[in-house]
């Protein structure tokens, strides 16, 4: 069965695309500008950009990867909470987190060689969301592929298959 988010939402499918990342990404990635790197990614053929940008502005599965996120951060003990937000509130939380993924994933991009270089696979996408979030002390099934056991590619067709 085939969810719609399943498709290819950009329409790019050049393969000279996604080889490396264009100088406008980098800036966009040193000045934090999490939406604008998402939305030239996915503008350039990259589907997963396209998913995070759901999160980020908690729309689609984007709300309910929101949503499990806090629930495992709820789920801390009252003192590891309170040292986990560091006197944030969880708002200013979530964006440190939007910007410590898309961090993850403009590395991952940067050091991509398998397949079509700078088009990451489910299971790349899936091992940086597992190290992002146990550094922090949640658990690796924050990021809800894990949770779910889907380091596959159900959730994102248009990712690379190697």
């Amino acid at each position: 069965m085939a969810f719609a988010f399943n498709e290819n939402l950009s329409g790019a499918d050049s393969e000279e695309s996604l080889r490396n990342t264009v100088e406008e990404e980098r800036l966009l990635f040193e000045e934090n500008d999490v939406i604008d790197y998402y939305e030239s990614r996915a503008a350039r053929g990259d589907d997963y950009a396209a998913l995070a940008l759901d999160v980020v502005h908690n729309r689609g599965l984007g709300k309910l990867a929101n949503a499990w996120l806090f629930n495992n951060v709820k789920a801390l003990p009252p003192e590891a909470l309170e040292n986990f937000l560091g006197g944030d509130t969880y708002i200013e939380f979530q964006r440190s987190v939007n910007i410590g993924l898309a961090r993850a994933h403009f590395m991952a991009v940067e050091s991509d060689t398998r397949g079509r270089f700078g088009l990451l696979s489910a299971d790349q996408i899936t091992e940086y969301h597992e190290v992002y979030f146990t550094q922090r002390g949640l658990p690796y099934t924050t990021f809800g592929g894990s949770f779910l056991g889907f380091r596959t590619s159900y959730w994102c067709a248009g990712c690379d298959t190697e």
